[in-house]
């Protein structure tokens, strides 16, 4: 098994990006048509905005279309798994297909896209973007000051800032981050200090459940 998040920072025009199967779509009809492009009409299709995320759990159908720019947090990594191509240039073999078949979820029909919170950035708030994975909790940080954290030998703080610029404060060191860079708070470091650089920031928060 496997899960995993991806969480948008911008795409071209036209960018694409699928997760999951279609409600009305029938097995029989995903089957059908795999190594066609008339798979996309069984498929969940997205046109990412910034700050939009969405959750794979593990067994869903899920692709990523050129022209995304993106956070990705997965369980592990591994070879992606193919299940089907579009055409006969990219055709996934049958053998191998069969075998991809056997761990879709074919019943997962769950909007995936993760509603967004569009409120305005006033003050500094922890918005929980996926809380019931067993392989890890995300959150996205709106930082308008400063936050405090604390690690207790647990889980680890992965931080990635994806808006502005901050400060990472450990006792008495202090550590500029900009925008695109992350920082890892390791379990067993303790207390630990977040602040805005220059104006709000936005960061995505991960670790262990």
């Amino acid at each position: 098994s496997n899960y995993r998040f991806w969480y948008s920072l911008g795409s071209r025009e036209g960018a694409i990006l699928i997760s999951g199967i279609r409600p009305g779509a029938t097995r029989m009809d995903f089957i059908q048509n795999l190594n066609t492009p008339s798979l996309r009409e069984c498929l969940q299709v997205y046109r990412p905005e910034p700050y939009s995320s969405f959750f794979a759990p593990s067994g869903r159908v899920h692709a990523l279309g050129a022209g995304n720019l993106l956070v990705e947090i997965q369980q592990r990594l591994g070879k992606p798994i193919s299940v089907s191509g579009w055409g006969t240039s990219d055709a996934v073999p049958l053998p191998e297909a069969e075998a991809a078949l056997e761990l879709v979820n074919i019943h997962d029909r769950q909007i995936r896209r993760i509603a967004m919170d569009v409120g305005p950035m006033l003050q500094t708030r922890r918005v929980p973007l996926v809380a019931a994975c067993p392989a890890f909790h995300i959150d996205e940080i709106r930082l308008c000051d400063h936050l405090y954290g604390r690690t207790t030998g647990e889980t680890f703080h992965l931080f990635v800032v994806v808006d502005g610029q901050v400060t990472v404060q450990v006792r008495e060191q202090v550590w500029d981050v900009a925008k695109g860079q992350t920082v890892l708070i390791p379990a067993c470091l303790g207390d630990y200090r977040l602040a805005i650089a220059k104006g709000n920031a936005r960061l995505l928060k991960a670790c262990l459940p």
